[in-house]
C-alpha cells in the first residue's frame, strides 16, 4: 500500500479510508480527521495553524529542504518486479529513515544550543549576585574582617597624607 500525505497537517495515511475532496483542476486532497477537513472548508491557511507540519517548518521547528525527502518521491516508472531489486529498496528505506532521524536530533540540539547558553549566563549571573549564601559563613567572616582591616591601611593612608 501506498503511504498517502494529507493536505493540511501532512500527516501519513495509509489507503484511501479517509475522507478525501476532489477540485475542479483535478487535484485530491486527502484529510486525516474531520478537523482538517473543516479547516479546508473554511479555506483556512494551513501554515496559521500551529499544530499542522506546514507551520512548523515556516517557524523552524522540523526539518526542511532536506536531501532525504526526496527519496519519497512518487515516480511514474512501471517497475518489473524483481525480489533482489525489491530487497535493496526496502534496505535503503531504512536506512534514510535512520538517517533522516539522526539529522533531526541534530537539528532539535541545534536550537536548543542558544537557550543551553542563556540559561549557563543567568545562572553564572546569580551566583555572583547571591555569592554571600554559597560561601561558607566563617570564610565569610574572614573576607570581612580582612576588607575591614584593609579600610582601616586605606584610612591611615590617607590620613598620613
Amino acid at each position: 500500500m501506498r503511504i498517502i500525505y494529507t493536505f493540511s497537517c501532512s500527516e501519513e495515511t495509509v489507503g484511501l479510508r479517509k475522507r478525501s475532496v476532489m477540485d475542479t483542476c483535478t487535484k485530491i486532497f486527502r484529510f486525516c480527521r474531520s478537523k482538517c477537513h473543516k479547516l479546508f472548508k473554511k479555506k483556512r491557511n494551513p501554515r496559521k495553524t500551529r499544530w499542522t507540519k506546514a507551520s512548523r517548518m515556516a517557524r523552524g521547528k522540523e526539518l526542511r529542504n532536506d536531501s532525504t525527502f526526496n527519496v519519497e518521491m512518487r515516480r511514474n516508472e512501471p517497475l518489473k518486479y524483481e525480489r533482489q531489486l525489491w530487497r535493496e529498496a526496502v534496505d535503503t528505506a531504512k536506512e534514510v529513515i535512520a538517517l533522516r532521524e539522526k539529522r533531526y536530533g541534530e537539528h532539535i540540539k541545534k536550537t536548543l544550543q542558544p537557550g543551553k547558553v542563556v540559561k549557563r549566563i543567568a545562572d553564572l549571573q546569580k551566583a555572583r549576585k547571591k555569592m554571600y549564601l554559597i560561601s561558607a559563613p566563617l570564610q565569610s567572616k574572614k573576607q570581612a574582617n580582612s576588607t575591614g582591616e584593609v579600610e582601616q591601611k586605606m584610612e591611615e593612608e590617607m590620613e598620613t597624607n
